[in-house]
């Protein structure tokens, strides 16, 4: 895939209003649309923000109060490419270069990052075209920090809140390794959704506990 220089200008006139750089439609998603944003790339479904950059605020809240900077971090698993915001903040805001494994279903949202990749993240973000779930259940690796973050628009799909899958997150961790599991909380009905999940979430991870964010809850669990 070419890659696609975004200049000082446009970056500039983005500030002013979004300026649609790409529209695509997927198996997985029948529109898709990014834009360039204040500066940063938003990667937006039809009912929802999938990817802000550094403006992708509730993680950049979450890592701030996690205290992610007094951790020893080597390896980390994004679960949800969206448009590689995670490794993005972790990289700008908190100077954090992790080797990160990243699972995305979609093709058509792969083949769309990596025309811009170079201005997003790091070389050392390794992206997989894989079904989150198969490639969990498979993986021998086990990752300090594990960031589940898989949407349809605006719902995490039934397979990843399975009992099942909450103890494949709970392996893949390792020792004292770090999982954020990010839900939307903008209504009430989602409100009831999450509390209901969190129940779920603490049959695997006793210790877990909610970041209540605005618009998202962002479920954490810490491995012994």
């Amino acid at each position: 895939v070419a890659a696609v220089h975004i200049s000082g200008f446009q970056k500039f006139l983005s500030h002013l209003g979004d300026i649609c750089l790409e529209s695509i439609s997927t198996p997985f998603h029948p529109v898709l649309k990014l834009y360039l944003s204040r500066g940063e790339f938003k990667l937006v479904s039809h009912g929802a923000i999938y990817s802000y950059g550094l403006h992708y605020y509730h993680f950049v809240e979450a890592f701030h109060r996690l205290r992610l900077r007094d951790r020893s971090l080597q390896k980390a698993l994004v679960l949800g490419l969206g448009f590689g915001s995670i490794p993005r903040i972790l990289e700008k805001k908190f100077g954090i270069a992790l080797s990160t494994d990243i699972v995305e279903i979609d093709q058509g949202i792969i083949g769309l990052f990596e025309k811009y990749r170079n201005q997003v993240c790091s070389a050392r973000s390794v992206v997989f075209c894989a079904d989150g779930v198969e490639f969990l259940c498979g993986t021998p690796h086990r990752y300090a920090l594990i960031c589940m973050h898989i949407f349809e628009d605006r719902i995490v799909p039934a397979a990843f809140e399975r009992e099942g899958f909450l103890r494949d997150l709970s392996r893949a961790l390792s020792p004292g390794g770090l999982l954020l599991y990010n839900r939307l909380n903008v209504t009430l009905e989602d409100q009831k959704a999450n509390e209901n999940f969190l129940s779920d979430f603490r049959k695997v991870f006793p210790d877990g506990f909610a970041l209540k964010l605005a618009y998202n809850w962002i479920l954490v669990a810490e491995a012994p």
